[in-house]
């Protein structure tokens, strides 16, 4: 039930970011798990998404931000940054099969 909860929390936050522009929260967020190590439960959490289809929400919540706000810009720099850093391999993987996955999957 817990791995339910998390999800809700990220779909939750990227929502609330689109309306309240705080996707800081998510950029802070994703740094600070890299120094706890906490990445594994975003990684696990995208991963089991993609397994159960709920990463249909992360996928069509990016997309949204990019034609509604375009706050994706952030996003994707953030990303980016951390593909610098080495620990976004698992995340900016996720991504990438989610772009090359795409509406492959119905």
């Amino acid at each position: 039930m817990q791995t339910v909860g998390l999800i809700h929390t990220l779909e939750q936050c990227l929502n609330r970011m689109q309306t309240v522009g705080l996707i800081h929260t998510l950029e802070q967020c994703l740094n600070r798990m890299q120094t706890v190590g906490l990445i594994h439960t975003l990684e696990q959490c995208l991963n089991r998404m993609q397994t159960v289809g709920l990463i249909h929400t992360l996928e069509q919540c990016l997309n949204r931000m990019q034609t509604t706000v375009g706050l994706i810009h952030t996003l994707e720099q953030c990303l980016n940054r951390m593909q610098t850093v080495g620990l976004i391999h698992t995340l900016e993987q996720c991504l990438n099969r989610m772009q090359t996955v795409g509406s492959s999957t119905h």
